[in-house]
């Protein structure tokens, strides 16, 4: 007659101390695992809001950005235009003083006085255009660097004709006065 095998249970009695301490790990592996878990959805969650401030901040700055070159843009347009104009202007006033050369050679002292009086008109208004040209490129200049426009260096009507047309190529140099353009076609005859 076969006997069966004795019942563990039966004989080892169930360690309820060793169950209770393996419960109680249990259980705060499980807490742990659950505020692991919160706290890695937390961090994820600020994490993607800080993306998210930042990527907007980036944007902001890149419109600003994109406005700033647009400015630039137009400025620099504008500078080419004025120089387009400039140039027109030098023009005229090469042709004017070809002119009125030769109204001087042909009319003699009194057209020297005129062709005086309007050579310096000429350069009266060219130097205006040169100014007026300068200030849109300090403030173009003050933009490309960072700068605020207002307050920025600008010429004033006291700087030389001839140092400005350095900058823009040669110009014929005009007589200041009518009695140096006397002495300069006296002398020239």
């Amino acid at each position: 007659m076969t006997q069966n095998p004795p019942n563990l249970r039966e004989t080892n009695p169930p360690l309820s101390d060793s169950e209770a301490r393996l419960s109680n790990l249990e259980t705060r592996v499980s807490a742990l695992e659950v505020s692991s878990r919160v706290d890695r959805d937390q961090h994820q969650q600020q994490h993607e809001q800080m993306l998210e401030r930042f990527e907007r901040a980036v944007g902001k700055a890149l419109e600003g950005f994109k406005d700033e070159i647009k400015g630039i843009k137009e400025e620099v347009k504008e500078i080419k235009e004025v120089r387009k104009e400039l140039k027109a202007v030098k023009k005229e006033v090469r042709d004017g003083f070809e002119s009125l050369s030769d109204k001087v050679d042909r009319e003699g002292r009194d057209a020297k006085k005129e062709a005086a009086k309007m050579s310096r008109n000429l350069e009266e208004r060219i130097g205006r255009r040169l100014v007026d040209i300068k200030e849109k490129i300090d403030r173009v200049a003050c933009r490309c660097n960072g700068a605020p426009t207002n307050g920025s260096p600008i010429a004033g009507p006291h700087e030389s004709v001839e140092e400005e047309e350095d900058l823009y190529g040669d110009t014929e140099e005009a007589p200041v006065d009518g009695e140096r353009s006397e002495g300069g076609a006296e002398g020239g005859g």
